[in-house]
């Protein structure tokens, strides 16, 4: 099922007629391809996966390049695979209901997005940025006593945890305990390898206060890798020191 740019899939499982599983999947990479477009890359993402990979797979519409899709699901298979769209019958009644489990999950996943979306307007607001935080970045770091200290970065992509983005970084400049000058290196190298590791982001958020905060921005205005808004997040005040940087 598919609206605008926002795409949903049910699968539904059965064997011997019996139905033995379903479930649905959201999909980014897709969600703005044509339905066709869209319909073929899943297929090939869900039978990468799937060890089982069944003698028929009904569809509600016919994905792009049909016949290719047919001899790599087949190959894949090591058996002949196939692969249609029913006109009637009871494997069409099979198609239809899931096509409604879909357009329900869709329905959902929208109302979902509407919310993430709203929550997202309002932190834009109340910290004053200047752009949409569609992407936000968070950043900290952890060590052993001063030695084997590694940063981590996880990634927020429209209000939702993408953990294909999430990253690691191994200290390598510092010496001893100093975590500002530890947090100022990882944010260095995150924007100086800029697209390597994902767009962006719109909003860095930082474990630490305004003393982190302040080593972070100095460190990428002196790398010339600036403007940056960001905002420290100072747990043991329970409040959110701000900066935002303009240009």
């Amino acid at each position: 099922a598919w609206e605008g740019e926002r795409a949903a899939f049910e699968v539904a499982r059965y064997r011997e007629g019996y139905p033995f599983g379903s479930r649905s999947h959201r999909a980014p990479g897709t969600a703005g391809d044509a339905p066709a477009a869209a319909m073929s890359s899943f297929l090939h993402q869900l039978y990468e996966r799937l060890s089982d990979l069944p003698r028929e797979v009904l569809v509600n519409i016919e994905p792009e390049m049909l016949e290719a899709l047919r001899e790599v699901l087949s190959a894949r298979a090591g058996r002949s695979v196939r692969l249609r769209v029913p006109k009637r019958g009871p494997k069409r009644a099979l198609v239809r209901a899931a096509t409604r489990n879909a357009r329900q999950r869709l329905s959902e996943s929208e109302r979902d997005h509407r919310r993430r979306m709203d929550t997202l307007a309002r932190v834009q607001a109340r910290l004053r940025l200047r752009s949409f935080p569609q992407r936000i970045e968070g950043f900290d770091i952890s060590n052993i006593s001063g030695s084997d200290a590694v940063g981590s970065m996880v990634v927020f992509s429209e209000g939702l945890p993408d953990q294909a983005g999430y990253r690691r970084f191994s200290i390598r400049t510092v010496i001893g305990s100093d975590d500002y000058a530890m947090m100022a290196e990882m944010l260095v190298r995150r924007f100086r390898d800029a697209e390597s590791l994902g767009p962006l982001p719109d909003l860095v958020v930082i474990d630490g206060g305004k003393a982190h905060l302040r080593a972070v921005l100095s460190a990428l205005d002196a790398a010339g890798l600036g403007p940056v808004e960001a905002v420290a997040l100072a747990k043991e005040r329970s409040e959110v020191q701000l900066r935002a940087r303009r240009g």
